[in-house]
């Protein structure tokens, strides 16, 4: 029996192309994403179907480079309730940019996506996840820009772009963005990635289920759940000439997706993100704070204490 159906989760969309997978970046260089076939609108309006055959408004965190080449889709999600969000422009992990290269991106993916929608772009996440612990200025930056909150850190060591001891639960740094990191389980004393993207298609959906019940019921928290259009696309090419891992990661179990989601979307409660952490996203907007779903409040934090 599913112990927390009280508590609504966060569903959030990567909107990235099936050949903008970091895995695949060894085989399928920024240089030759315009001469490859996309599959982004298709799998987008599949992922939307879905969705409101079960009444759930998502978080889409929205490439400025899909934006670009696909407004109208953009536009497409916005209007069927769901929030617009960034990723930024060009797909590059933040680690692998200067401080003004990244501010650059963010801010040009900012602007694209609300010229494109018509409406505030609130949050940011970065590609991979790779807000870590060489990027000590990022919140600063993302703050700096009007976001208002960042879903971009992975509080556990088993990540490449993990930072282990930073806080499980949203924080604000200096009062600047909200982070709301992505969702981990504590098993043997030590916090673990809860399955969500590739994690969800490869793992049992029995640990899936665990994993949210443990967080909704145990720990009373609300679950932050990721996924990439393409994870559902069974028809996307092969690149032959990936390595083993990056196909493993990109390609595993792609025929039981659709079906795991569906099943996601039934058995929990799921809602955008910034109306599932409305509260702590905009604490301005009423002067007392109604009480959180989660019994975990949001911590206010020096930077050094995420990075160490």
């Amino acid at each position: 029996m599913n112990p927390g159906p009280a508590v609504q989760n966060a569903f959030t969309v990567d909107v990235e192309d099936w050949f903008q997978n970091e895995a695949l970046a060894a085989s399928l260089p920024r240089s030759q994403w315009d001469q490859l076939s996309p599959r982004i609108v298709g799998n987008v309006l599949r992922l939307l179907d879905l969705l409101a055959q079960h009444r759930i408004s998502a978080t889409f965190f929205v490439l400025g480079w899909i934006a670009d080449r696909h407004p109208e889709l953009v536009r497409t999600i916005a209007a069927a309730g769901h929030e617009i969000a960034s990723r930024g422009y060009a797909n590059l992990m933040v680690d692998q940019q200067a401080p003004a290269e990244f501010r650059d991106d963010i801010i040009c993916a900012k602007a694209l996506l609300e010229d494109v929608c018509g409406r505030t772009v609130n949050g940011y996440r970065a590609p991979g996840f790779s807000l870590g612990i060489r990027t000590p200025w990022a919140h600063a930056i993302i703050g700096e820009c009007g976001y208002r909150y960042s879903s971009s850190v992975v509080p556990t060591r088993f990540h490449p772009h993990g930072v282990p001891n930073s806080p499980r639960f949203p924080y604000r740094l200096h009062q600047s963005v909200l982070e709301i990191p992505s969702s981990t389980v504590k098993l043997a004393a030590r916090p673990w990635p809860a399955p969500s993207g590739g994690y969800f298609r490869l793992y049992p959906f029995s640990l899936t289920r665990w994993a949210l019940q443990s967080l909704n019921g145990r720990e009373g928290a609300v679950a932050v759940f990721s996924c990439r259009p393409w994870e559902f696309d069974r028809e996307q090419p092969t690149v032959h000439g990936a390595s083993v891992s990056a196909k493993l990661t990109h390609y595993g179990n792609r025929r039981l997706a659709f079906i795991r989601i569906r099943r996601l979307l039934t058995e929990f409660r799921w809602g955008r993100v910034d109306d599932t952490f409305a509260a702590e996203i905009f604490p301005e907007r009423s002067a007392v704070r109604a009480p959180s779903p989660a019994k975990h409040a949001v911590r206010e934090l020096v930077p050094t204490l995420t990075l160490r």
